[in-house]
């Protein structure tokens, strides 16, 4: 859901305030004032406020010539001193807007490698799902030889050591991805504290640019028109670096998102596989004392029965 934001009524309300205290309306003390809102919206219509504070025309006063000129040459001085202050202001902010874009090219290129990470991850996700299977198949597979040769309990030691084997083979496989999953969650961390590093930049910015505006108000009401048109642009061009920054910030979130999702169905086949592999594990065993029963039936029969074993088979008491 999007975030209203901030109205020209609360904004002027709080300015009105400011300078009921005897402090100057700057955008971040009216900021302060309202406790939240983007510097760009408290700008639009703290201009308009100040636009609205203008005093009313006085009646022209007739001044003496020599008082003219005096006052054309000072304001000649004080335009060439603006232009030269706002220049530099200019200049600063396009460097910042270019530290901005760099550090948003580099966020860029680690959501790239973040992604190409998570792809080799969800490869080697079904590989394991594979292996599983591949696990899975020969426990059944041990299962039947345990029943055929129940007999011969021996091999059936030597086979039910082998799935055990496996089973903790899976299960190293299985720490090994939660550590790659580790991995990959701290470098989406690093990620979230770049991305802050470079709105902290933008603020950082954007106040540079409050102050060259405070520069440019202290000067005569001359260059009032010139000063709005680069107030304009100045705006423009933040807003341009404000709608560029969200579209990154969009797909930062939407790629950590779908790795979260990803990794969240890793954990689950995981699960299932832990699960299935017990299960097994359980399954071997029983196997195992069956045939350990069996083989102490057999030794409890007595000695005058053995010889029948070789003119006729005895039925089996197991069970299969």
């Amino acid at each position: 859901m999007a975030r209203t934001g901030v109205t020209y009524d609360q904004i002027a309300a709080a300015a009105d305030a400011l300078v009921g205290k005897g402090e100057k309306p700057t955008l971040q003390r009216v900021r302060e004032e309202l406790g939240s809102g983007s510097f760009n919206t408290i700008h639009k219509h703290l201009s308009a406020w100040r636009s609205a504070q203008a005093p009313a025309g006085r009646p022209a006063v007739q001044l003496p010539d020599k008082l003219l000129d005096a006052l054309s040459e000072w304001a000649g001085q004080q335009e060439a001193s603006a232009r030269a202050d706002a220049e530099a202001a200019a200049i600063e902010a396009q460097q910042s807007a270019d530290e901005l874009a760099t550090a948003g090219e580099a966020l860029e290129g680690q959501l790239e490698d973040l992604s190409a990470q998570v792809e080799s991850m969800q490869a080697e996700r079904e590989s394991e799902a594979a292996e599983l299977a591949k696990a899975q198949s020969e426990v059944q597979r041990l299962k039947d030889e345990l029943e055929r040769e129940r007999k011969e309990g021996g091999e059936a030691r030597q086979a039910l050591a082998e799935a055990r084997e496996r089973v903790r083979t899976l299960t190293e496989q299985r720490t090994e991805f939660h550590a790659s999953m580790t991995r990959a969650q701290e470098e989406a961390s690093a990620a979230t504290a770049e991305k802050v590093e470079a709105q902290r930049a933008q603020a950082v910015a954007e106040v540079r640019a409050e102050s060259a505006q405070q520069q440019l108000e202290a000067r005569s009401q001359e260059l009032k028109e010139e000063r709005e048109a680069r107030r304009t642009e100045a705006a423009q061009a933040r807003q341009a670096l404000e709608t560029s920054q969200k579209e990154n910030r969009q797909e930062l979130h939407q790629a950590r998102e779908e790795a979260r999702q990803r990794v969240e169905k890793a954990e689950h086949a995981m699960q299932i596989a832990q699960r299935e592999s017990l299960e097994a594990h359980e399954r071997a065993a029983n196997l195992e004392g069956r045939l350990e029963s069996l083989k102490a039936k057999g030794t409890q029969k007595p000695a005058q029965a053995r010889p029948q074993r070789k003119g006729a088979k005895e039925p089996s008491n197991a069970k299969g």
